[in-house]
């Protein structure tokens, strides 16, 4: 899979960066030694999906990237509309940030990865925080074990559909709210 995304990328205007995500195969060290061209980040320690995507599509310099999965990107393209909790904005600064505290050389990419946010957030449905909403995530943290700002993630996720009443794709890389998530929007699917 990965060379036919070198292959669909290659002469195409712009730098080629592919994000291991500390892979444990050797097909990064395949393409490092017949393709010097292309860009390699090297993470040592597996970051997760997530956090390897925040290094991905908006945060890298350059206009093509190969990542081992481009569901987000596919789906975004193919939403009638993105819809973000308020608190996303936040989340995302923060996981950004910490990456830039642990991992100083990514500063740049970080900022850039900041940017990119800030361009794209209008283009976002935003959902505000109100107290039924916190009151549903309180729930939803029982009733999953999730983290406070998972849980109103979740019930930001819950209010869309409710208020859509269409069918929405609940997409989130971190498994644990992933499930729930999906369940959840089922409902008024």
């Amino acid at each position: 899979m990965l060379e036919k995304c070198i292959a669909s990328a290659i002469g195409q205007s712009g730098e080629i960066v592919i994000v291991d995500n500390a892979s444990t195969d050797s097909n990064i060290e395949k393409v490092a030694a017949v393709r010097p061209d292309i860009r390699i980040i090297k993470i040592e320690k597996n970051l997760g999906f997530a956090m390897a995507c925040n290094l991905d599509v908006k945060a890298v310099i350059g206009e093509f990237f190969v990542v081992r999965s481009n569901q987000l990107k596919a789906l975004v393209q193919e939403a009638e509309a993105v819809a973000v909790c308020r608190i996303a904005w936040a989340e995302a600064h923060a996981a950004l940030s910490r990456r830039a505290h642990e991992v100083p050389d990514d500063v740049s990419v970080i900022e850039q990865a900041k940017l990119a946010l800030a361009a794209d957030w209008s283009h976002f449905v935003v959902l505000e925080i109100d107290q039924p909403l916190v009151e549903r995530a309180g729930d939803y943290a029982d009733m999953f074990a999730l983290r406070g700002y998972d849980s109103i993630q979740l019930a930001a996720a819950f209010e869309a559909a409710r208020i859509s009443q269409s069918p929405i794709f609940f997409a989130c890389f971190d498994t644990r709210l992933n499930k729930p998530g999906k369940r959840l929007v089922m409902m008024y699917a």
